[in-house]
C-alpha cells in the first residue's frame, strides 16, 4: 500500500537512520526543543513543531521556496507524544520485518 498523496512512507535506509536516532528525538521531545532537525535522505527531515500547547514529531519532505529557505511541504506525518511512543515502541518489531523482507530479496 502507497502513501496518500500527503503521505509519506520510508526508505529502509531512511528507517535505519531514524530508528538509530531515536533517543535523540525522545530527548529533544521531552526538551520541546523545536530547533531539532534530523536530515534523512535528500529533502527529507525529522523536526519538532508546537501547535495549540502540543509538540509533534514531524517526518516530513521539504522543498526549496526558490529564495534558498526550506519549508515544509504538504507530504509528511506529524506524531503526537503517545504516537511517537507507539513508534518507539515498535521499532524494533519494524526493523525486524524491514531485515526479513530484504533478506528474502
Amino acid at each position: 500500500m502507497l502513501p496518500g498523496k500527503k503521505g509519506i512512507a520510508l526508505s529502509p535506509a531512511d528507517w535505519a537512520t531514524l530508528s538509530s536516532h531515536l533517543a535523540d528525538v525522545d530527548a529533544a521531545l521531552k526538551r520541546r526543543d523545536m530547533g531539532f532537525c534530523l536530515q534523512l535522505s535528500g529533502m527529507r527531515r525529522v523536526s519538532l513543531s508546537e501547535f495549540k500547547g502540543v509538540t509533534y514529531v514531524g517526518v516530513r519532505e521539504y522543498y526549496d521556496k526558490g529564495s534558498g529557505e526550506l519549508v515544509p511541504g504538504q507530504k509528511g506525518l506529524n506524531m503526537n507524544p503517545a504516537q511517537w511512543g507507539a513508534c518507539v515502541a515498535g521499532a524494533p518489531a519494524i526493523t525486524a520485518a524491514l531485515q526479513q523482507a530484504q533478506a528474502g530479496r
